[in-house]
Parts: C-alpha cells; structure tokens; sequence
C-alpha cells in the first residue's frame, strides 16, 4: 500500500512539472488554469486598516487601485487577454463597497445585475476556498475598533501584483 501511495505522489509532481513546462497558445480553451507565477507563502497579520474605507474622500481612489488596468494579463503570441481571480475578486469588492454607500442608483437592472454578480462570485470563490483556520470568536461592539487578528499563513500577493504590473507593462509598451 505504501508504494501505492508513492506512485501516485511520484505521478502527480511529474504530471505537475509537465503541466508547467507545457507551451500554451492561449487560443481558445488552450491555456492553462492558472497562470504559473511562483507565489512563495508569506506570513500576514490579519488586522484594521486606516485604508479602504467605505466613503472616505479618497475610498474610491484606493478600492479602485486594489485591481490595476481591472487586472487583466495579456498572455501568449496573441496577447489574449484574462482576468486573474484575485483582480476579479478585489474588483467585486469595490463593486459592492460602492453599492452599500451610495445604494443601486437610478435603478438600473445593469447594476443590480452587477452586483448580484459580485456577490455570488465572492460567496463562491470563499466557499471554494474553504478557508479552516480557526479564529477567536468574540462578539464586536464599538471598543473593537482596532482589533488585531491571528498571523495567516497567505501566497504573497505582491508577487502576483508584480507579474501583473510587468505583464501590463510588455502589453501597453
């Protein structure tokens, strides 16, 4: 049962490196499911910012700046362009950030679609995630303003901001 087990170990790093080896010409459905950008695990705290407010002058300015040229990578010969889900996540937030200050305004079925949209998308991708690390529970009245959390252990998402930004830069030269 062992080598079993060593088998398939063996067969899925081998499988993996050929995955990342293999050329792509991202025509069509002929990519692959994630783009292979290396994301070395980084120690966060989880914490209260004095950014990212919901309606401070400049709220839109940095929600808005969390997902640069709305996140898109062009990749392959033909420059084809993809959203990354963590631009896409970021960028639905802003969406519903927006929606609770400001309301769905002129009652558009566009916008109410949009962020229908935004919410199932973000419901899903943290169901899909299925995030289990164990936080302390404690009910959060007014003099928990500058609550801190526990360290997480997070791919850096730098890494990915910098891919993104050299990517956008190739592309918009």
């Amino acid at each position: 049962m062992g080598i079993d087990v060593l088998v398939k170990i063996c067969s899925s790093v081998i499988v993996g490196r050929l995955a990342e080896e293999r050329t792509y010409s991202y025509v069509g459905d002929d990519h692959p499911e994630v783009w292979p950008i290396e994301r070395p695990p980084v120690n966060m705290w989880f914490e209260e910012s004095a950014h990212y407010d919901l309606d401070s002058s400049i709220a839109g300015l940095e929600w808005g700046s969390l997902a640069p040229g709305s996140g898109v990578v062009h990749l392959g010969e033909h420059q084809a362009p993809y959203s990354l889900s963590m631009m896409h996540q970021l960028g639905c937030l802003d969406v519903v950030r927006d929606a609770v200050v400001h309301g769905i305004r002129n009652d558009t079925t566009r916008e109410k679609e949009l962020v229908q949209h935004c919410l199932n998308y973000l419901r899903q991708t943290v169901l899909c995630r299925g995030d289990t690390f164990l936080e302390p529970f404690h009910y959060f009245t007014e003099d928990d303003a500058d609550i801190t959390y526990d360290i997480y252990q997070c791919n850096d998402w730098g890494a990915v901001y910098r891919a993104v930004q050299a990517n956008q830069q190739l592309y918009y030269k």
